[in-house]
């Protein structure tokens, strides 16, 4: 059922932006219940913690989204509409100041006991701790109590109008968890449950097989919602791309997510779906495009837009990026018209902020940089950096312009061997630092690097109090140390006119564009193949994945062909 949405006055995006995410492409509807059979989804990097709020990168979410819920869905046709999940009725007050939910009725964890608005006030609570250090703390510092109606209904009382409470209370940035389980944990305790989860969700976790490095979920039976039809999921991390890609053409994986473009126009067979018919196809598409099995060659092929922008942080305490020029000068090194083997291929698309580029709050006025090194060996010079011994590096004070990127050794690093090139042309000494995902994070959280390459995924407006103000430089995710816009980000989190609140985030892109603590690089499209077997697959890109197994079945039928234009 429908829930019933709300009068919210700081949500109102669909009409402004003129964006809507209907007609998703499907490859076939999904077959009936298959029982047991196991669908086999690679995961890009290891995933050691199941507790989802502790659970620091985005192929941990893929697996949680199945075995947790939260209280309400954004729908996947539209940017401001939420449907109901374990909330099934809520309201705003028409000051913006309390919001209560109506639970559903009936639902149960994993483990028989029953879910009731306790949960909610005890998932609160526990994001809160200290020694969680969750990001959730934060984001939800507005909310000054949460209480128990009784059983099925909970209220939120805020201490000012905040549009993004709400965002984040609802989706699934607050996964509700177990308060029988939890409620005594020590961090023993929580590390075990970021091992064995419980949840409520469509699938519960089975095993985790460290040997075959593979995570189990099986269907929860007992869901409140529609039936997956796919009995069992399992997740398979291949760290390698060439190993995965492989593994997938000997048909041990049926998903197989972030393939590169040169991996991805290998396996599409039909040579007329050139890489620029193919972003012309996302631009009339919403953003996707889907060729079924049969389509396109032996394997379906879908690539779609996602809300992942990938950035490298400057940090801005130490030289030689302390100095606005510098970061600027490196900010003309990038060519952000396409990386890898065939640049011509990439179809990402270049972007100058972390607001989703198809959001109300992104600024299409501040234009990406051209590769032009010569303008950023100029701008250097005016720094006082020079080639003075001739060994063709930059140096000041016998000191060589030296700069080192730390980034995951699983990520794809074509974009910072570009970049590099282009350094070296100018001048300026770019080492490449590939770290193993433990000492990258320890790296990350202790502030240790100059630069930092990594992804956000974004929401559909992001709010701009966690990653750049300077209260987060030392715990929160402002890792380059931005300081300079801490009244116009407080402005816009108490903003809750939304054309008003865009308008204030449109200028801080331009201020942060203008001061260039972080170089951001592209919003990611992501290229996917799949087997034969599946069918019913298809994208959603406001989803945190992009997809949603519970749609997934055999397939039964062959596929129809499609056709370039």
């Amino acid at each position: 059922m429908r829930a019933r949405r709300s009068r919210r006055p700081w949500v109102g995006l669909c009409g402004l932006i003129g964006l809507v995410w209907c007609g998703l492409a499907a490859s076939t509807l999904p077959a009936g219940d298959v029982g047991d059979a196991a669908v086999r989804v690679s995961l890009h990097m290891p995933v050691r913690d199941l507790n989802p709020l502790t659970a620091a990168h985005a192929a941990s979410a893929q697996v949680t989204d199945y075995l947790f819920d939260h209280l309400l869905e954004r729908a996947s046709d539209a940017l401001d509409r939420y449907e109901g999940a374990l909330a099934e009725r809520w309201d705003v007050s028409d000051d913006g100041l309390v919001l209560t939910f109506q639970l559903r009725r009936g639902v149960r964890w994993h483990d028989g006991q029953p879910f009731t608005a306790r949960d909610v006030a005890f998932t609160l609570r526990l994001c809160r701790r200290p020694e969680l250090a969750s990001p959730l703390a934060q984001a939800l510092g507005d909310v000054e109590t949460c209480e128990v109606i009784d059983d099925h209904a909970v209220r939120f009382r805020l201490a000012r109008p905040s549009w993004r409470v709400f965002a984040v209370l609802v989706e699934s940035a607050f996964p509700i968890l177990p308060r029988h389980r939890l409620e005594a944990a020590g961090p023993e305790a929580l590390a075990e449950f970021g091992r064995r989860p419980i949840g409520t969700g469509p699938y519960r976790f089975v095993r985790h097989d460290a040997a075959s490095n593979a995570l189990t979920l099986e269907r929860n039976e007992h869901y409140w919602g529609d039936r997956p039809a796919i009995g069992r999921i399992v997740f398979k991390v291949l760290t390698d791309r060439a190993a995965a890609l492989a593994e997938f053409k000997r048909g041990g994986v049926d998903f197989l997510s972030r393939l590169s473009a040169d991996d991805f126009f290998g396996l599409l067979e039909d040579r007329r779906w050139t890489a620029a018919r193919i972003r012309e196809a996302l631009r009339d598409g919403s953003g996707v495009f889907l060729l079924p099995p049969g389509a396109g060659g032996r394997f379906g092929l879908g690539a779609f837009a996602t809300t992942r922008v990938s950035f490298v942080a400057w940090n801005c305490r130490r030289p030689p990026l302390d100095e606005r020029g510098v970061r600027r000068a490196l900010a003309s090194l990038l060519d952000r018209r396409g990386f890898g083997r065939d640049p011509s291929r990439s179809l990402g698309r270049p972007v100058t902020g972390d607001q989703v580029w198809f959001g109300p709050a992104y600024n299409h006025e501040v234009p990406c940089r051209p590769l032009d090194p010569a303008a950023a060996r100029a701008e250097l010079e005016e720094a006082g950096w020079f080639d003075r011994d001739g060994d063709g590096w930059l140096d000041r004070a016998g000191r060589r312009l030296t700069v080192r990127i730390t980034y995951p050794a699983q990520a794809d690093d074509a974009v910072l061997r570009q970049l590099q090139g282009a350094a070296r042309t100018a001048g300026v000494e770019v080492l490449l630092d590939g770290l193993e995902h433990g000492l990258f994070t320890r790296r990350k959280n202790e502030r240790d690097f100059d630069g930092l390459y990594l992804a956000w995924v974004l929401d559909v407006e992001e709010d701009p109090y966690v990653a750049w103000h300077s209260c987060a430089a030392v715990d929160g995710a402002n890792y380059s140390g931005f300081a300079a816009a801490d009244a116009l980000i407080e402005e816009a989190r108490a903003t809750a006119d939304p054309a008003r609140r865009w308008s204030l985030l449109r200028r801080l892109h331009a201020r942060i564009d203008a001061e260039q603590p972080v170089l951001f690089v592209q919003a990611e499209t992501l290229l996917v193949a799949w087997q034969p077997r599946l069918s019913g697959v298809r994208f959603h890109p406001l989803k945190p994945s992009g997809w949603d197994i519970r749609e997934w079945g055999i397939a039964d039928a062959p596929p129809q062909a499609a056709s370039p234009r």
